[in-house]
């Protein structure tokens, strides 16, 4: 598809300067177990099939939407394979910080083709011969759906330019509709309740916030969990992927944001709660009446043998 409006929309404002763009990948092996790839259009190199997310659009439904414009086939998410971090400069100099969701992808149809657009051939290649000028960090996203059945994630690391982006962004483009990376958090005591956080409008709800520019998802995990609760935490898995309209939400200070959402469960390493009025443990029997439905879903997801995703069920 040709550049996002909202892309274009962005740029008039903040020029080449850094973008945060939720993107999506999609790994598709045919039956001989060779994997699809496109050779682009905007560089010379094969890659994944995938792309951008679109303001409000579910992950799982990008892909498929990417995987079609691009490649012709028609295809069906089957599970995330994980959360990949990556920054770039685009070859007309537009730099994009992104964090992508790739999902192993079934097909159901649609014919092999490129689009010329986006794509300038596309095609199965066996594992062990993909082109050499392979997108390199694309490496990485293959070896994991082949040797992970649960999803990837990088390790938290710190990188020395991390900075926080949506307060930095907004001087820019002031209310305005952001596309931002958020996290939520599923951390437990010893008797298996779960951490919740009240808001100022008394509802309850799950650690949550944004992502920093240069910041990967455990990351964001950490650092969110130390500022809001006061506890050191380990990440240890993805248990659901969120998007859509209902995560368009506009925050007390008038700022609209669409969240593309990540829950991870994470481990107490130590610390101790910040505020023991606004943070406490609950027994999932007995959620507060006024936890956020969101949220509730993230829960109900989590008990789940296999990551959440949203794909027209």
């Amino acid at each position: 598809m040709p550049i996002p409006q909202y892309i274009l929309d962005k740029r008039k404002i903040i020029g080449q300067d850094w973008l945060f763009t939720p993107s999506v990948a999609a790994i598709v092996l045919d039956g001989a177990g060779r994997i699809l790839l496109q050779h682009r259009t905007d560089h010379d190199l094969w890659g994944l099939p995938g792309g951008l997310l679109e303001p409000g659009e579910h992950p799982a439904e990008a892909v498929a939407r990417e995987v079609k414009e691009e490649t012709g086939v028609d295809v069906v998410p089957e599970r995330v394979v994980g959360s990949f971090f990556f920054f770039m400069a685009y070859p007309q100099g537009d730099q994009v910080n992104a964090i992508n969701i790739t999902f192993a992808c079934r097909v159901v149809g649609g014919k092999l083709e490129a689009d010329g657009e986006e794509s300038r051939d596309v095609g199965y290649f066996a594992l062990h011969d993909l082109p050499e000028n392979t997108v390199a960090f694309h490496h990485a996203r293959i070896q994991a759906a082949l040797k992970r059945t649960v999803p990837y994630f990088e390790d938290a690391f710190i990188h020395p330019d991390t900075c926080e982006y949506v307060n930095s962004i907004r001087q820019h483009i002031g209310y305005d509709l952001l596309m931002i990376f958020s996290v939520s958090v599923i951390v437990r005591n010893e008797y298996d309740d779960v951490l919740l956080i009240q808001q100022p409008d008394r509802s309850w709800q799950l650690p949550t916030g944004a992502a920093w520019l240069f910041e990967p998802p455990a990351q964001a995990v950490t650092r969110m969990m130390q500022e809001q609760t006061g506890l050191n935490v380990s990440p240890e898995s993805i248990t659901g992927v969120y998007g859509g309209d209902e995560l368009i939400l506009t925050d007390k200070n008038g700022d609209i944001n669409a969240h593309t959402n990540a829950t991870f469960t994470a481990r107490v390493l130590g610390g101790a709660l910040l505020d023991t009025e606004a943070m406490a443990y609950f027994a999932l029997d007995d959620l507060p009446d006024s936890l956020d439905p969101h949220h509730q879903q993230r829960l109900s997801h989590a008990q789940q043998d296999s990551c959440y995703f949203y794909f027209g069920n």
